[in-house]
């Protein structure tokens, strides 16, 4: 569960800072996006942080509760697997 956390963490990283060089780009004239290219890219960067945030400020009891989740989702799955 760690290591999905940390490849994550390094994903979201990696999309902010590729979002943050695209609307330097575009707010300095460099590349011009579409105003609804430009909004989607600004919104996606706030949710990106805003994910990153809350998964900075997780601890042993999340990653526990999380793990638990995933079992209990993978058990559902063989269930319904095998009425079909």
């Amino acid at each position: 569960m760690r290591k999905r956390h940390e490849f994550r963490t390094k994903t979201i990283l990696e999309k902010i800072e590729e979002n943050t060089g695209k609307i330097e780009a575009h707010e300095s004239g460099r590349s011009l996006l579409e105003d609804e290219e430009y909004e989607r890219i600004k919104k996606q960067t706030q949710s990106f942080k805003k994910k990153l945030k809350k998964m900075e400020n997780y601890d042993d009891k999340e990653f526990e509760r999380m793990a638990e989740e995933g079992g209990k989702r993978e058990r559902h799955r063989r269930d319904r697997a095998r009425e079909l």
